[in-house]
């Protein structure tokens, strides 16, 4: 079954010369066009012209981030061809994380800061005794959401 299909993807391309005069890239048959270097050589000088288009009129520093963005892009596709594997992300640099620790931080505390006011408000001419049973319970209950949230997230914020 496979073999025939690939004998007649063959034949269609050559009858209708879709080869020459077409978009396809191959003869046909089971290849990728992208393990032809010839294929791939003609497609980088398409993107390179069209990035060339593109960048017609952009600052220089555009011009060299974004070459230097292909440029990468080239550089990691060799190295896989190559057999080199980088596991995964890159662990950040430990001054992002702290970074982005203290954001989180400060963004669990004013959205807490904003429910208890809004809990405030609630409260307002209730019976003390009730109004004070329910921020216990609310403090209660904002330890239970800070233990799960860290359970799920790992995030253990201090105290808060």
């Amino acid at each position: 079954m496979e073999g025939e299909l690939s004998d007649q993807e063959v034949r269609l391309i050559a009858e209708h010369d879709t080869y020459r005069n077409g978009l396809n890239c191959t003869p046909g048959g089971e290849s990728s066009p992208m393990l032809n270097p010839e294929v791939v050589a003609k497609v980088r000088a398409t993107w390179d012209r069209k990035l060339e288009a593109e960048l017609e009129g952009a600052d220089k520093e555009e011009v060299l981030r974004r070459k230097g963005n292909l440029a990468r892009r080239r550089e990691r596709k060799e190295e896989l061809k190559a057999g080199i594997v980088r596991n995964g992300r890159q662990a950040p640099h430990p001054r992002c994380s702290e970074t982005w620790n203290r954001k989180r931080e400060k963004q669990a505390e004013e959205t807490e800061a904003r429910r208890l006011a809004a809990e405030d408000k609630r409260l307002e001419g209730m019976d003390p005794k009730r109004a004070a049973a329910i921020r216990k319970y609310s403090k209660h209950a904002k330890q239970y959401r800070l233990a799960k949230y860290a359970a799920r997230t790992g995030n253990f914020l201090a105290n808060s």
